[in-house]
């Protein structure tokens, strides 16, 4: 049974993982548990060993976390931990990068002869990137333009069909698609669609004429792409009663407005509530794993560590605006570089060269394309960069951070009020990062007297009415 949950890859497979494994990774049973008692980390050596030869990642991927977990750095370098260095070369990047993971914590201190092996594939996992692709069904320019770049803004690939027949083909004939946004006007229009020839040739393809949502979810190719179904606001309830019968979930109708205005919070929200339903997403994998070993990377010691800090910043700050990361594994990166700049291992023209640039990129990027708690998490990584070197400071730092003291937002496009509670808070969150970040930094008396007048001489600008955060 075990070994069936394990092949299918289900939901079960993690369960029945966790029950063999037990508390810190014991065997739950008491010939198990006594062992586990006596030998530690060496028994999950073992079981590591074991599902490497077998050949099942997802178990090798729970052994790797459980050895981080039991932090017995003892036998990092000796044989009996040779099982963690072989998964380092797993066809498999998951295991790979779970291995990677467990020995940036375990081998911290130590040079056990394949550190550098350890820092080529932390580097790997940090660059590796999967953006979304989305396709736009939209007849109307300036409404299809307007979803494109708000798509582009979150960090996906979008693509745009001026017409109901272009965007048949496309979808059919193009590349696989995370997503697929149709105008509610073309959701039931017939489009003209010709079958795969007959054995007589070209000639003998037959024309018809069918809806395009029909057309979509009957090929196979598309069937299983998630379908949004854009409408006005004022539209919204009919659109809703004519698509009902072909079953289409009240989830997946999006709105804009009658100015063509798009809530680009709800439309991220909508698409990542489709595509979170699917946990194996090769995005959401990625941008996972990324996570994971920026948090690894955070537990760092910059200051005695043996691993390249040099190797580990450089791959972080490259990392961080690549396309499609999201915004948890970018806060996850500034978090990790917030760490490892605190120690004496680079210096401030290193530093000024091969970090601050992208974190300033963050802080300066529209805010259609950073969240408020991607630009405080830059923010406190920049503190941090200042503080420990001085000579990294400039003029272009003092301004970044000065203007994110007036962080705004706009919450006209936020119709949902808890949503726009939390960007409230979030944006508030930012504006005091970059104000501690500015108190870490060497800042100059000219550069302090700004800071308090443009405080002083606008303490109420923009009005109450417009202001996101106090």
């Amino acid at each position: 049974e075990g070994r069936g949950r394990i092949y299918n890859s289900s939901d079960a497979e993690r369960d029945f993982i966790r029950t063999l494994l037990g508390e810190r990774g014991f065997v739950p049973n008491q010939h198990g548990f006594g062992l586990a008692s006596l030998g530690g980390s060496p028994v999950l050596y073992l079981a590591l060993e074991r599902s490497l030869a077998d050949g099942y990642p997802a178990v090798s991927v729970a052994l790797c976390d459980a050895l981080a977990k039991q932090g017995d750095s003892a036998v990092i370098g000796k044989k009996e931990a040779a099982p963690l260095i072989r998964a380092l070369t797993d066809p498999d990047r998951s295991v790979r990068y779970a291995a990677a993971r467990a020995l940036v914590s375990l081998g911290a201190k130590t040079s056990f002869g394949n550190n550098e092996l350890v820092e080529q594939v932390a580097v790997r996992n940090l660059q590796e990137t999967q953006a979304r692709s989305v396709l736009v069904i939209i007849e109307d320019e300036a409404l299809r333009n307007r979803y494109l770049s708000d798509l582009e803004s979150l960090g996906h690939s979008a693509v745009g069909a001026r017409t109901l027949e272009e965007g048949a083909d496309m979808s059919t004939q193009g590349p696989a698609w995370d997503a697929i946004i149709i105008d509610g006007d073309l959701a039931v229009a017939p489009v003209f669609v010709f079958e795969l020839p007959a054995m007589g040739g070209a000639s003998d393809r037959p024309e018809r004429s069918e809806p395009i949502f029909f057309l979509l979810k009957k090929d196979v190719r598309t069937a299983e792409i998630p379908v949004l179904i854009a409408t006005t606001e004022s539209d919204m309830d009919s659109r809703k009663s004519d698509l009902d019968a072909l079953g289409v979930e009240d989830s997946r109708f999006i709105s804009y407005s009658d100015e063509l205005a798009v809530d680009t919070e709800a439309l991220g929200a909508t698409l990542e509530s489709v595509w979170s339903e699917n946990v194996e997403d090769s995005k959401s994998k990625t941008n996972q794993m990324v996570v994971a070993m920026a948090h690894a990377i955070a537990t760092l010691d910059p200051a005695t560590t043996k691993y390249s800090v040099e190797k580990m910043l450089v791959a972080l700050a490259g990392g961080l605006r690549l396309p499609g990361r999201s915004s948890g594994a970018r806060e996850a990166i500034c978090d990790a570089i917030a760490q490892l700049v605190s120690g004496n291992k680079v210096g401030a023209a290193w530093v000024r060269t091969n970090v601050v640039p992208n974190l300033l990129d963050t802080l300066n990027s529209e805010e259609a394309v950073d969240r408020p708690s991607v630009k405080g998490a830059a923010s406190r990584a920049l503190g941090n960069c200042y503080m420990n070197n001085k000579g990294a400071w400039d003029e272009d730092g003092f301004n970044a951070l000065k203007t994110q003291l007036r962080l705004e937002y706009d919450l006209s496009e936020i119709s949902d009020d808890d949503m726009r509670e939390a960007m409230i808070l979030e944006v508030e969150a930012a504006r005091n990062a970059a104000g501690e970040a500015l108190g870490k930094a060497p800042m100059t008396p000219a550069q302090i007297l700004a800071v308090q007048k443009m405080q002083a001489v606008n303490p109420h600008t923009p009005h109450p009415d417009r202001r996101t955060a106090e």
